[in-house]
């Protein structure tokens, strides 16, 4: 099983959330291996996690960090809110992105597909299974971004709108 975190805020509050998390796992089993995504806000909050109760592991470093667990990339439209994309980039947000769980499509500028965001994940998690070996009640943790996580959970046709400090379980296979 896989347990899905969503990374917590860069401030005092979301270390808050982070310790919040951690106490939360303590109560789901053993987790075996931690694998973040290699953006800061996210492994910040796996070494938060790591921190807070002792995680033996099989092997390695206790987080691990891919770039397949990386959020979903807007491409130019990074940084902006969808007001001031409505306006400089003349596209509704209806037209690209229908929420997480729905189809999105930000390549047109130099950003993701919803697929491609599903495939990369999909891809870490048969190396996770090739490669870990857990018992029922032993867990990898998967910390993680928002629509990155949220597709990946809609995918297995699993409840989404994933928030921040939030826990999905996904039985994968």
């Amino acid at each position: 099983e896989q347990a899905f975190a969503f990374g917590a805020d860069d401030d005092d509050h979301g270390r808050e959330q982070a310790l919040a998390l951690a106490k939360q796992l303590m109560e789901r089993g053993r987790i075996v291996r931690i694998i973040s995504s290699d953006l800061s806000r996210a492994t910040e909050t796996a070494h938060i996690i790591v921190r807070h109760f002792a995680v033996e592991m099989h092997r390695g470093p206790f987080v691990h960090t891919d770039y397949r667990l990386r959020e979903c990339s807007l491409g130019r439209l990074e940084g902006r809110t969808w007001e001031e994309i409505e306006r400089e980039f003349s596209v509704r947000k209806a037209d690209i992105y229908t929420g997480d769980d729905g189809p999105y499509d930000f390549s047109q500028f130099g950003g993701e597909r919803r697929d491609d965001v599903l495939a990369r994940q999909l891809r870490l998690l048969n190396t996770v299974v090739r490669h870990t070996m857990a018992a029922d009640d032993e867990y990898v943790l998967l910390v993680g971004h928002g629509t990155a996580l949220n597709t990946l959970l809609s995918h297995f046709n699993l409840p989404t709108a994933l928030q921040r400090g939030e826990v999905r379980t996904l039985a994968y296979p």
